[in-house]
């Protein structure tokens, strides 16, 4: 009579890992990279909803905001009582700061430039402010009327591989 084996051999648990690490070295590339985009979208959804309140807070406090962004991050807040002075907001001067954000990690404003929402109307120069990781990149704009739009700046990266569709002219 045979005696009955319990357990695994040797041989059994290397295959298991080998079959485990080849899984593994493929799916963490994918991996990087949904965590990379969803970096990406929490900074411009975020960027988004503070500039639904910068032009709220316009409306609200019957003062023309001013939104700075730059390099290390971005600010809005009121320049003083219908400031015709952008540059008042500037995200040192804590006169003006309603609110102070500094870009997630591995997240970069590329091309930074300012604003301000008119409180009677809402309304603002037309502007985009470009975000980017080392793979992705996404824009954040304004029209004239107010109206904020998430956008993938390069068309040729667009539905499945891009986070946004392409921006339209």
């Amino acid at each position: 009579m045979r005696k009955r084996q319990i357990g695994i051999t040797l041989i059994e648990a290397m295959i298991t890992v080998a079959i485990i690490a080849i899984i593994a070295a493929i799916a963490v590339p994918s991996y990087q990279d949904m965590i990379e985009k969803s970096r990406l979208r929490e900074a411009v959804q975020s960027v988004k909803g503070d500039l639904q309140i910068a032009r709220s807070e316009a409306f609200k406090r019957s003062e023309n905001i001013f939104i700075d962004f730059d390099s290390g991050g971005y600010c809005y807040g009121t320049g003083g009582q219908n400031s015709p002075d952008t540059s008042a907001c500037d995200c040192i001067s804590t006169g003006c700061t309603l609110k102070q954000v500094t870009p997630l990690d591995q997240v970069t404003i590329s091309s930074p430039s300012d604003a301000e929402f008119e409180f009677r109307r809402g309304t603002t120069t037309a502007f985009s402010t470009d975000f980017s990781t080392a793979n992705f990149s996404a824009r954040v704009r304004v029209s004239a009327g107010g109206v904020i739009e998430l956008c993938n700046p390069d068309p040729a990266i667009s539905g499945k591989e891009g986070i946004y569709a392409a921006c339209s002219l």
